[in-house]
């Protein structure tokens, strides 16, 4: 079916041409089924038109599933599998090789929620891949170039205590960093470095932290009576709220609000309570 002849029949009559095109790989399903599926996916005339034209030189798309196709090919697979095809593939991740049930874009590609992601240029080997996570500074990396940092977390944060409080011990600061938050490496990593950026986090403005576990990092130190750590207080009113409520991601303000804190994150107030 990838004659000229074919090619020429996508736009006289696109819908006959893919509802045989369907038949041919389908057993399970009536060419009345089939074509009422294909009508109400195909929509106007362009866009049926341009189903049928890429069927026509590639009809094996019904059965493997793989794209580069457009949306509306995989729209079409999904339907079809809905009315019981069985034949005829589900659309397949062009990653992993998963089925869909639905799609996700990217470019002339479909990708499962997992795989989708952000491509950009990759900052530290300069290719335009999938963005796997943001170093340090926050710019794009790829999976292929991890963002290592061999240094000791609770060094490296004594040491910054150390300039704030002299003779803070290790061993207590080390106990509240790993208390503070998920027992992840990385996650402990950001936290470390967003205390570089910015120590004046445990001095007062930790309404601005980016990281909740920072939160509980200075509340941990406070209680442990390491001197100089000071607790947030509310920007508005001044009045210093417990701090061991927080949000993930994004540049984070608190304020006090009678028994709770209200949370800004990224312009969208959040309301949680305080905890004492």
């Amino acid at each position: 079916m990838t004659t000229t002849g074919s090619v020429d029949r996508s736009v006289a009559d696109p819908i006959g041409l893919v509802t045989e095109l369907v038949a041919d790989a389908e057993s399970e399903l009536g060419s009345e089924t089939i074509r009422s599926v294909v009508t109400a996916v195909a929509g106007g005339r362009a866009k049926s038109r341009n189903l049928a034209k890429f069927l026509a030189t590639r009809p094996a798309a019904l059965t493997d599933g793989r794209s580069l196709a457009p949306r509306a090919v995989g729209d079409l697979l999904i339907a079809l599998r809905k009315a019981g095809a069985s034949a005829i593939s589900s659309p397949v991740c062009a990653d992993c090789g998963k089925g869909l049930r639905s799609l996700h874009r990217q470019g002339q590609d479909w990708y499962c929620s997992v795989c989708i992601k952000e491509t950009s240029e990759c900052a530290a080997c300069g290719n335009t891949r999938r963005v796997a996570f943001r170093d340090r500074k926050g710019v794009p990396r790829c999976s292929m170039c991890p963002d290592h940092d061999d240094r000791d977390p609770a060094t490296v944060v004594h040491t910054l205590i150390n300039t704030i409080a002299p003779g803070a011990d290790r061993d207590v600061v080390a106990e509240a960093l790993r208390r503070s938050g998920p027992h992840r490496p990385h996650y402990r990593q950001r936290v470390v470095w967003a205390l570089e950026q910015n120590p004046r986090l445990l001095i007062g403005e930790a309404h601005f932290t980016p990281h909740r576990a920072i939160l509980r990092f200075i509340d941990l130190l406070h209680e442990a009576g390491v001197a100089g750590i000071v607790r947030p207080s509310c920007p508005r009113c001044h009045r210093v709220a417990a701090s061991r409520l927080g949000v993930g991601g994004g540049e984070s303000r608190w304020y006090w609000s009678g028994g709770g804190v209200l949370v800004l994150v990224s312009g969208v107030l959040r309301v949680g309570l305080a905890l004492s």
